[in-house]
């Protein structure tokens, strides 16, 4: 009932994360991630090895940004090799995008098993 009474702000907050997902999916398609086309509140990474899947999920970890790995009870059905990252607001975003950015420079070869290069 209450949705139904707030009908407006559900559709601004549908609206401001289906632009923040796709622009995280643009964002890893740029730096060749492979990401699953998804319309939920999270984007679907998938790695070539589960050791680089497990670096990278280490990797935003160490910078307070937690994601949910293949293996999880959320992501029945995926093995190892699957990263979820779900999606929040701009500034939670940003940080997202810049300490993935950080990855590719720090780690350049698990960088490379990130599914498209």
């Amino acid at each position: 009932v209450s949705a139904l009474e707030h009908e407006e702000y559900f559709s601004k907050m549908r609206e401001e994360i289906n632009e923040s997902r796709e622009g995280l999916a643009a964002f890893l398609h740029g730096l060749n991630f492979k990401v699953f086309p998804s319309k939920i509140n999270a984007v679907l990474l998938k790695f070539s090895a589960a050791d680089c899947a497990y670096k990278f999920f280490e990797h935003l970890k160490k910078e307070n940004i937690i994601v949910s790995r293949g293996n999880g009870n959320s992501n029945f059905g995926l093995d190892d090799t699957f990263v979820r990252i779900a999606i929040g607001n701009q500034e939670q975003m940003e940080k997202v995008r810049q300490v993935i950015a950080d990855f590719k420079v720090k780690f350049p070869a698990i960088y490379h098993c990130s599914g498209n290069l």
